[in-house]
């Protein structure tokens, strides 16, 4: 019998595009400017696992979000002191300033998830 998998604290970030911005444009920047924040934080709050997954629309017209981002953490007190700071709108200048640059910041929705899978 195998050991149940370490529980995983997941912070979810659903992100549109600032107005006029393509999404070539998007997700140019984001991945190669915005990603370095999250690359340089990831040690300092224990951030195990840091993913986006780009929305692909396939029947026409505009999404809402362009981007959903996951930021997985192992330590549940250091996930919860993130996702407080979040929640109080705690981030550096820098970010901040990196993110008008490219995204509609008034959109943009910090969430956690409860997961349950089925087997198949």
């Amino acid at each position: 019998m195998t050991a149940a998998p370490k529980a995983k604290y997941k912070l979810l970030i659903l992100i549109k595009r600032r107005p006029g911005m393509s999404l070539e444009q998007f997700r140019e920047h984001y991945e190669e400017r915005h990603v370095k924040f999250a690359v340089d934080m990831a040690a300092a709050v224990s951030m195990c696992h840091y993913s986006r997954r780009y929305l692909q629309p396939i029947s026409g017209g505009e999404f809402d979000y362009d981007v959903l981002t996951e930021c997985w953490f192992d330590d549940r007190a250091r996930f919860e002191a993130v996702v407080a700071g979040m929640a109080k709108g705690k981030l550096s200048p820098e970010i901040v300033e990196d993110e008008e640059r490219f995204m509609d910041r008034a959109k943009t929705r910090f969430f956690t998830v409860t997961e349950c899978e089925s087997p198949l």
